[in-house]
C-alpha cells in the first residue's frame, strides 16, 4: 500500500515512525501519524497547523502524559501499524480517489483522522488546543480552494 503514498506522506510516515520511537511504543497509530503530520513541509499543512496555532513539541508533550510506553518496548526494523492507522490509510486512499488523485498527501490523512475523529490525537487537538474538529475543516477548505 505504501506505493499509493506521495514523497510527503512516506516522511510523514518515516517522522511517525520515528515519534513512536521516542514516545517508546511498539506500532505506529493514528497519534504518531499525527506529530508526522506535524513535522510535514507540506504548505497546506503548515497553513493549517500556523493558523490553529499547534505546536509538535507541545502535541507530543501532551500524548506522553496519556499515552504509556509499551512494556517491554521493543525497536522494530518493519513498521507495524495499528489497526486505526490502516484503517485511516485506506479512508486517505478513498479521499484521493475521489480527488481524482493518484497518491495519499498528507492533507488527505489529516482531513480524514479529523473526519473521523478515531484516535487520541483528535482528543489532543480539541482538548488542550480547544479547537473544534469543524474550525479545522474550515481551514482544510479554505485551502482546497486556493
Amino acid at each position: 500500500m505504501l506505493n499509493k503514498f506521495s514523497d510527503e506522506s512516506l516522511n510523514v510516515i518515516v517522522k511517525a515512525r520515528e515519534e513512536s520511537g521516542i514516545l517508546q511504543h511498539n506500532h505506529v497509530g493514528c497519534e504518531h501519524l499525527l506529530l508526522g503530520l506535524l513535522h510535514s513541509n507540506d504548505k497546506q499543512l503548515k497553513f493549517v497547523w500556523e493558523k490553529c496555532e499547534v505546536v509538535l513539541e507541545e502535541v507530543r508533550n501532551s500524548l506522553k502524559k496519556i499515552m504509556e510506553p509499551s512494556i517491554p518496548f521493543i525497536q522494530r526494523e518493519s513498521i507495524v501499524f495499528s489497526p486505526k492507522a490502516i484503517q485511516l490509510f485506506q479512508w486517505a486512499e478513498s479521499r484521493s480517489i475521489n480527488r481524482n488523485s493518484k497518491y495519499i498527501e498528507p492533507f488527505d490523512l489529516l482531513y480524514v483522522l479529523l473526519e473521523e475523529d478515531i484516535s487520541i490525537a483528535c482528543s489532543v487537538l480539541k482538548e488542550e488546543y480547544d479547537l473544534t474538529f469543524e474550525m479545522l475543516k474550515r481551514g482544510l477548505h479554505e485551502i482546497e480552494a486556493l
